[in-house]
C-alpha cells in the first residue's frame, strides 16, 4: 500500500495454476487495486497458458492490461474513426461475434481486396 494524490492505494493479486478445461491446462490470474476510503476498485482478470508465480504475477498481469489497452484502442480507432468496423453478430448456434468493415465502406476493403488479388 501507499499513498498517492488520491488517498491510500492498495494492490492485491492471486492465482490458480493448472486448470483443466477440455485438453488445455490453464493458469488463471487476478489483479485487483483500489483506494481504502473509496467503494470502486478496478479488478482483471487474465488466463495464460504461461505458468504463474509470485515471481512472475505483476508482470503478467501488468502485460495482460497493456495488451488489452492497445488491442482496444486499436479496435476503437477502426470503428470511431472512418474505418466502418462494426460488429456482426450470428443468429447460427456456432456462429461467434465478428467484426467485420461495413459492405459500402471502401476505404478498407479495398486494399485488403488489392493484396488478396496481388496472390
Amino acid at each position: 500500500m501507499h499513498k498517492d494524490a488520491q488517498g491510500w492505494l492498495y494492490e492485491i493479486a492471486g492465482f490458480v495454476n493448472s486448470i483443466q478445461y477440455k485438453e488445455h491446462k490453464l493458469n488463471w490470474l487476478e489483479y485487483q487495486k483500489g483506494y481504502l476510503d473509496q467503494p470502486y476498485q478496478e479488478r482483471f482478470t487474465h488466463l495464460s497458458s504461461m505458468l504463474v508465480s509470485d515471481e512472475n504475477i505483476w508482470q503478467m498481469s501488468k502485460s495482460g492490461r497493456l495488451r488489452w489497452k492497445i488491442e482496444n484502442e486499436g479496435f476503437n480507432t477502426q470503428k470511431n474513426q472512418g474505418y466502418g468496423l462494426q460488429h456482426k453478430f450470428s443468429q447460427t448456434s456456432g456462429g461467434d461475434a465478428e467484426l467485420l468493415p461495413t459492405a459500402t465502406d471502401s476505404t478498407y476493403d479495398q486494399p485488403i481486396n488489392r493484396e488478396i488479388t496481388k496472390g
